[in-house]
């Protein structure tokens, strides 16, 4: 990994864990509203969230908001260090933590293939304008997501969100980035 790559990855895990508890609900707030506002929200059926971990992007009102819709809500779990994906129908009850202590969904529940995804949302440390991500390192989330060609969006911060990050051959393009402000074009 580039040694820019790793001073991005620093810098705003710090600034991002440093943000007080008011400011992750208000701004996580913010995101996920924009996003069950937004089109390629209300036309997909199935999206693939993710669980908060640290100060990321709490999107809990648009998993809500999902299910209250009759979406198809997914969420990954690690399976023998593979990422499966299973349909949540009750945030609440139907998550528990697993690897990492991350929320991953209960495997009693159905399993869905990668074909049936419409929306993919991702979280990052970072994010620039051309899709390129820093994320946690090329672990489990990063090798799923090699694989896909849906839609995917990152979520971030609007302060995640940096001119340029040096591309690597692993890193994911996004598609969008959203963030309190709104959604984001890449290039």
């Amino acid at each position: 990994m580039s040694a820019e790559k790793n001073v991005i990855r620093r810098n705003l895990s710090l600034r991002r864990d440093g943000m007080l508890s008011n400011q992750v609900i208000d701004l996580s707030q913010q995101v996920s509203r924009k996003l069950v506002e937004n089109q390629l929200f209300g036309q997909a059926s199935v999206i693939f969230f993710y669980a908060a971990i640290n100060n990321e992007v709490n999107l809990s009102y648009a998993v809500e908001k999902a299910l209250q819709a009759g979406k198809r809500v997914v969420f990954p779990r690690v399976v023998n260090d593979c990422l499966r994906l299973y349909s949540v129908f009750n945030s609440k009850n139907d998550l528990e933590p697993g690897y990492a202590k991350i929320l991953e969904p209960k495997t009693s529940l159905p399993e869905i293939q990668l074909s049936e995804l419409d929306l993919i949302l991702v979280p990052g440390i970072a994010f620039d304008k051309n899709g390129n991500r820093v994320g946690y390192g090329k672990g489990h989330f990063d090798r799923f997501l090699e694989h896909l060609t849906k839609t995917k969006i990152g979520i971030a911060y609007d302060f995640q969100v940096v001119d340029f990050i040096p591309a690597e051959s692993h890193d994911i393009i996004m598609d969008y980035i959203l963030t309190e402000r709104g959604m984001i074009t890449c290039q």
